[in-house]
């Protein structure tokens, strides 16, 4: 199967169908859904409002959170570059933030700030020790922390919006599923998050993307100006020598 498009359409249909068959082995909507109730539940939030104010409101809290940790990162990058000590200060606290738990550090949160502001926060320092360990080693690395990361905030954010149950959120729905045992309602959240990881994901490389080669043919135009000049002045020094 040379196909990589068909190949992976095939695989997704061998999963498709081995929940389906799984799910009528078990009996059980509780313990495993089948496919058609889940995707009947997933049409069902998309018809409703409630289902669209909380991905709004979720993905404020945590984009702002991811972009305020990316710019704080490359600003860290960029003066730990040119200054040693601010780099000797700050990485035993980049260390920490890496090596804590998620949910340590958003239960701490929860109780030191309300909810909407505690998610943001959460996001920003769970994110923040990936790129700026990333922006440190280099652009090629960067790229691929901008993808970990990312993961990891939506991860984080969501979870800060399960613990503190954070109204209009992705986290609350969540929670709200988990107690009435709504199992295809949180598959169909969880099919919902994948689904807004991916697109976000391509989106931001997109970004980065065009962002690095500008830079790069900003670098390459400075580059090729600055040989014209210096070829300019060796020509003009020949030129008036006796």
């Amino acid at each position: 199967m040379k196909n990589p498009i068909i190949k992976k359409a095939v695989i997704l249909l061998f999963w498709l169908i081995l929940w389906q068959v799984a799910s009528t082995l078990i009996h059980n909507r509780i313990y495993l859904p089948s496919l058609t109730d889940t995707v009947a539940g997933l049409f069902g939030m998309l018809t409703s409002l409630v289902f669209w104010k909380a991905v709004a409101n979720s993905l404020l809290r945590i984009l702002s959170g991811f972009l305020a940790a990316v710019l704080s990162a490359c600003i860290f990058a960029m003066l730990s570059r040119r200054f040693a000590l601010i780099k000797d200060v700050l990485s035993p606290v980049i260390s920490l933030l890496g090596s804590v738990p998620g949910a340590a550090v958003i239960v701490l949160l929860l109780i030191w700030l309300e909810n909407p502001y505690a998610v943001f926060i959460a996001v920003l320092i769970t994110v923040f020790p990936y790129i700026c360990k990333a922006m440190m080693k280099g652009i090629d690395k960067a790229a691929d922390a901008l993808s970990v990361s990312l993961r990891i905030g939506i991860g984080s954010g969501i979870a800060a919006e399960m613990i503190g149950m954070t109204r209009s959120s992705i986290g609350e729905q969540l929670y709200r599923d988990k107690i009435y045992l709504n199992t295809a309602g949180i598959l169909s959240w969880i099919a919902v998050i994948l689904t807004l990881s991916v697109i976000i994901e391509k989106l931001i490389l997109i970004i980065f993307g065009m962002i690095t080669r500008a830079g790069e043919a900003a670098h390459t135009g400075n580059a090729g100006s600055n040989d014209t000049v210096a070829a300019d002045n060796k020509q003009g020094d020949v030129t008036c020598s006796p």
